[in-house]
């Protein structure tokens, strides 16, 4: 039995895997690789994942920073002929276009082999909506009374624009991909690209650069698996050395002379290595003299 019938099986009720037969789950096995694969290739997490945070994590990023506020550098105080004005900035929505370039003040389709022959980066503009609202603070007529300590807010002007705020890179095979357009024109991309290249990488500066996936495990969890009557755990920590250099504190007062401090890199934090040696148990400055291994000569 060597072809896969899912009918017979269903039919079949509920079926131990081991009564199969090893013929049939090879086969079977095989044939579902081979499907996944033709279906979603071998890079459609990365595909997947810049398609998304094309879709909907730029917008976010953009949306995360609220309205920001920019102020007048003048006090008012010391100025009465002028009102105190404001303005507050944000961001709506943002805009990706598909990657173009220019040649003779014309803008033409960029592809990713136009990238790798001049030593370009393959990357789009990206144009944000930006409102700008220019406020005043102006006071209640019962505040000048002492009845009401509060102002209102008015706003004078608001303005807004679609503005360019950089350019982003473009993972080729992507939504943004010149290539992946459909039609005469889409074809006609395609033409001085790969037909076996499924994408899933940057041309950066006339280079591919890809990112490599990793899978780690968390330090400082704790990790619980269901072995027979007992808890088994384990602690991975992937910073097993540790860099020291010597460098100059500026900062300290007690350094007046511009004294040479040693310092261990740990962990993103320069620790003086005095302060680590007490920390591990050494009692004198003798005692941390001997434990280093050093020669005159």
């Amino acid at each position: 039995m060597t072809d896969i019938d899912i009918e017979e099986i269903e039919a079949a009720g509920e079926v131990d895997l081991r009564d199969l037969g090893e013929p049939f789950l090879q086969s079977f096995c095989k044939k579902a690789a081979t499907s996944f694969f033709d279906e979603y290739g071998l890079v459609s997490h990365q595909l997947n994942s810049y398609n998304f945070f094309i879709e909907h994590g730029l917008q976010s990023v953009f949306e995360s920073s609220g309205e920001m506020l920019v102020e007048p550098s003048f006090d008012p105080t010391k100025n009465k002929d002028h009102e105190w004005r404001y303005a507050t900035v944000k961001f709506g929505e943002v805009s990706v276009d598909k990657p173009t370039l220019y040649s003779d003040d014309k803008e033409l389709v960029f592809l990713p082999w136009h990238a790798r022959l001049q030593n370009m980066t393959y990357s789009a503009r990206m144009k944000v909506n930006v409102d700008v609202f220019v406020k005043k603070v102006v006071k209640r007529d019962k505040f000048k009374t002492g009845q009401d300590e509060y102002v209102e807010k008015q706003i004078l002007s608001k303005k807004t624009q679609d503005i360019p705020i950089g350019r982003i890179p473009v993972m080729v095979k992507s939504v943004l991909c010149n290539t992946t357009e459909k039609g005469k024109n889409g074809e006609s991309y395609r033409k001085g690209e790969c037909a076996f290249d499924q994408g899933g990488y940057f041309v950066i500066k006339g280079a591919e650069k890809v990112f490599i996936a990793q899978e780690q495990i968390c330090t400082k969890r704790l990790w619980i698996s269901n072995s027979p009557w007992t808890v088994s755990y384990r602690s991975e920590t992937k910073r097993n050395r540790f860099i020291v250099r010597l460098s100059e504190n500026q900062k300290a007062e007690d350094f007046k002379r511009k004294e040479k401090v040693l310092t261990v890199y740990f962990l993103s934090t320069e620790i003086p290595v005095w302060v680590l040696f007490f920390a591990l148990g050494v009692a004198s400055d003798k005692e941390a003299v001997d434990l280093i291994a050093f020669r005159w000569w």
